[in-house]
């Protein structure tokens, strides 16, 4: 496809360069420009719009810059700054992510400080948001910088917004205007800070999210029970906490206090789980930091905290990677990104083993293997164990498309113009590329991949769905499982060697099943919930929570 910006020498977008679909057309990057591409060309933003919101002068909202056409003289899309590896903002919400991140209460305050700052800027271009919702903004992967997305959907002074998605919509008022999109924020705002939309949560009567959201029945509600893997309430700042009482159950409408200042972290003593009358859970061991996660090879574990990488005569300091362990001698090796050099330490020796120049945009650790997105590769890194030293080296393992694909946890998904595909390496020398087309029309957001069980959630007009896909050995037939309109968005299963799975679901309940099997059995016990985090050890089911490591089985 050929596009023409007036004055500059044309330029062809190819399939390598899309990078998304994004509301009424698809998304391409050329080097530091992105364009997006209309599907009808009478729908393109008007040059006058594009000049009103040319007022917002802030450097974190991405907003369409010039016009660009077709082969005729009409516009088929427009312009704007492309941002390399960024993150949905809906990701910071799971706990999960946060804790394998170390996204800490501070990083969250100052996202949402940032935010505030930039919302009030285009309020003060004579610009509203509207469509203020979760997928609407990217996080840089420092977690520091937040960009506004979007833009070319913003109502200006002579255009009014086109959409807005029901979750952050305000009921009760008839306009669009400051304080519909202050509404919106607090929606999303205390997504951040707790992991949950502040209109679910378990509440006596049925009720949908918009009834809740119209009859002001919030999680601060003392009728409304929320999951255990929220964060508690008291880690938000005291003036967003009575901030957000007054605009969720008492219905005012006003813009958010000037006050970001975060309490000291309350810190609350973690008992030992004991297990009950369904399971028999054992003590692995007590850390001195909290579990970030756990990785096994079937004869050792490590586990990475909040401080530490722990094991077996190690105690190495953590630098924000992924850990592999040589194949003879069962030494913890960290891959990490330095200074654009892929990097790998082996944490007993303490010396590097590994060091080179490389765009990076993912990494992950799947059975004790590690795999690194570069560019358009999926690279394997393996090591040779020589008497003298560890060497390590780089494999492609797979190609994928460079900009629409992401690095989940163990697996790779791409979206190869609207349609998903997933790559996965269940076995040393294996890549799958399996086709998802049950997700047209949604956007991922999370997934994760273990043995033969793959886990994805995904959203589609402001709704969360998690599917699971149960794979055969061949991986050329499949069962699929969806639970629609899910609360919380973390993935937390574990399928074993033997094709047994182990789930916590939306419930909060553990589901035990067969990856061949329909039949699933679920287990209410007060010792697991979404707080717990699962892992495996051969056929052995582990489970975490905060410092302390178990090993659970049934009665």
């Amino acid at each position: 496809m050929k596009i023409k910006i007036p004055g500059k020498p044309d330029i062809t977008l190819s399939r390598n360069d899309y990078l998304a679909q994004g509301g009424e057309g698809s998304i391409y990057t050329k080097g530091s420009k992105a364009f997006k591409i209309y599907q009808d060309s009478t729908k393109v933003i008007p040059l006058g719009k594009i000049q009103e919101l040319a007022e917002i002068k802030n450097p974190n909202v991405i907003k369409p810059q010039e016009l660009v056409f077709g082969n005729s003289r009409k516009p088929v899309g427009y312009s704007m700054q492309f941002i390399k590896n960024t993150t949905a903002l809906c990701q910071l919400f799971t706990k999960a992510f946060k804790t394998r991140n170390g996204i800490d209460s501070q990083i969250i305050l100052n996202l949402v400080k940032s935010m505030h700052d930039t919302i009030i800027d285009v309020h003060d271009s004579g610009v509203l948001i509207v469509d203020l919702n979760e997928l609407n903004f990217l996080v840089d992967k420092s977690f520091t910088d937040i960009y506004f997305i979007d833009v070319d959907s913003y109502q200006t002074k002579s255009y009014r917004a086109p959409v807005i998605m029901p979750s952050i919509q305000d009921p009760h008022a008839r306009i669009f205007n400051q304080n519909t999109d202050w509404y919106s924020f607090a929606i999303v705002t205390f997504q951040l800070f707790i992991g949950i939309h502040p209109f679910k949560g378990k509440y006596k009567n049925k009720m949908s999210l918009r009834e809740r959201m119209t009859n002001n029945i919030s999680v601060f509600n003392s009728e409304v029970t929320v999951p255990k893997v929220c964060f508690s309430f008291d880690s938000i700042p005291r003036g967003y906490l009575n901030w957000y009482k007054d605009v969720f159950e008492k219905g005012l409408r006003l813009p958010p206090p000037e006050d970001m200042h975060l309490s000291a972290p309350i810190v609350y003593a973690v008992k030992r789980i004991l297990g009950d009358q369904s399971l028999v859970i054992d003590l692995v061991k007590e850390y001195k930091n909290a579990i970030q996660r756990v990785y096994s090879d079937n004869l050792s574990i490590v586990c990475q905290t909040t401080e530490n990488v722990v094991g077996t005569l190690l105690y190495r300091k953590y630098k924000g990677g992924v850990l592999g362990t040589t194949p003879r001698h069962n030494q913890t090796t960290e891959f990490y990104e330095e200074s654009g050099s892929l990097v790998a330490l082996n944490h007993v020796t303490q010396k590097e083993v590994y060091r080179e120049p490389m765009n990076i945009s993912g990494l992950m650790s799947y059975n004790n293997r590690i795999y690194i997105k570069n560019g358009p590769n999926v690279l394997r890194a393996s090591f040779l164990e020589l008497p003298d030293k560890t060497v390590v080296t780089t494999k492609v393992a797979a190609r994928v498309l460079e900009n629409s694909s992401i690095m989940y946890d163990g697996v790779v998904i791409q979206d190869v113009l609207g349609t998903y595909y997933a790559s996965v390496f269940p076995e040393l020398e294996s890549h799958y590329q399996l086709k998802l087309e049950e997700l047209a029309g949604y956007k991922v957001v999370n997934a994760r991949f273990d043995h033969r069980l793959l886990g994805v959630v995904a959203v589609k007009d402001g709704v969360y769905s998690k599917f699971l896909f149960m794979f055969r050995d061949n991986f050329t037939k499949r069962n699929l499982r969806i639970k629609e309109d899910i609360t919380v968005h973390d993935l937390n299963f574990v399928c074993l060697d033997n094709g047994v799975c182990v789930h916590v679901n939306d419930s909060e309940k553990l589901e035990l099943f067969h990856i061949n099997s329909p039949d699933i059995k679920e287990i209410s016990s007060d010792s697991v919930s979404s707080e717990t985090a699962l892992y495996k050890n051969g056929l052995d089911v582990l489970l975490t929570q905060d410092r302390f490591l178990y090993k659970i089985k049934t009665k």
